[in-house]
């Protein structure tokens, strides 16, 4: 019983290692299709936030989806607040949840062009999060599914 739990736990964490994955490339495509909407189409950001809240291309941003449920006349306070309830409850690191609250308290605040540089400059370091955990994300499965074994063998004797 001690050694399936040990196994679990690291499947579980593993799990978590991939689900970041996941949503980090999720932030990228997000950042990206919202610097295409403010390039193409120059609409008001509350407009662009609700076209991309409806998107199920961005189902594993779940906060998008509260977003889009709960009426906010400040959209700067509502993202900060749906981005800090996702944290909660997702694998993202304190610094991912930073850097995403930090994007939505700056969108909407200069000209078309600012925000272009804006959007491109936090989907650099959105790719740069993405590719060190790519990178790292081989290593840290190896470790998580070595200790859990280890430990578990560990606990069976």
């Amino acid at each position: 019983m001690i050694m399936f739990s040990m196994v679990s736990a690291g499947s579980y964490a593993v799990a978590m290692i991939k689900k970041r994955a996941e949503i980090l490339d999720s932030c990228i495509r997000l950042l990206q299709r919202i610097n295409s909407e403010i390039s193409y189409n120059a609409e008001p950001l509350q407009i662009i936030i609700s076209k991309v809240c409806r998107c199920h291309e961005f189902d594993k941003l779940v906060f998008l989806h509260k977003m889009s449920r709960s009426y906010c006349e400040n959209i700067i306070l509502c993202w900060r607040e749906c981005v800090e309830k996702f944290s909660e409850t997702s694998p993202i690191t304190k610094s991912d949840k930073e850097l995403l609250i930090s994007f939505g308290e700056k969108l909407g605040t200069t000209d078309i062009e600012h925000q272009q540089k804006l959007c491109d400059e936090y989907i650099s370091l959105f790719k740069q999060r993405y590719d060190s955990l790519q990178k790292n994300q081989r290593e840290h499965i190896k470790l998580c599914k070595i200790c859990s074994f280890a430990l578990g063998a560990v606990m069976l004797i």
